[in-house]
Parts: structure tokens; C-alpha cells; sequence
């Protein structure tokens, strides 16, 4: 669940009082080393139709991290 929310108040709340299971969390978390690997995991992304989410600084403060709702499933 780390990568699947942020630090902002919302977040810290929903993880400390046990409520992310209204959120929908990351399949997988990959860290990719280089920028063929990113050009890579786009690529196969694109011919799955798997959703991308990127992750910068952790801060959540735009909800960037939250996966679509399964309402939303591409």
C-alpha cells in the first residue's frame, strides 16, 4: 500500500484507521534502473492496456498516485 497513497493528511488517515480498503492499490511496483527499462515497461503497458502511475515525491498532494476506481478500469 506504500506506493499506492501519499503523506498528505487524507492518506496518513485512511492508512492509520485501517480505511484504504475503499481504495483500490497497485497491482505491482516496479523500479526501473535506466531509461530503456521505462521506454520498455511503456511499450508492453500500451500492448496489455495496463495503467501506468508514476511516482515522484511521495507527497500525494494531487491524489497522482490513487489507481482509478474499478468504475474506471481502462
Amino acid at each position: 500500500a506504500r506506493h499506492g497513497t501519499g503523506h498528505s493528511q487524507e492518506d496518513m488517515y485512511a492508512i492509520r484507521s485501517h480505511s484504504i480498503s475503499h481504495m483500490r492499490l497497485p497491482d505491482a511496483v516496479v523500479f526501473p534502473n535506466s531509461e530503456e527499462e521505462v521506454q520498455s515497461l511503456i511499450s508492453l503497458a500500451a500492448r496489455k492496456g495496463w495503467c501506468l502511475i508514476p511516482f515522484g515525491g511521495g507527497t500525494n498532494v494531487s491524489h497522482a498516485t490513487w489507481c482509478p476506481s474499478k468504475d474506471v478500469d481502462p
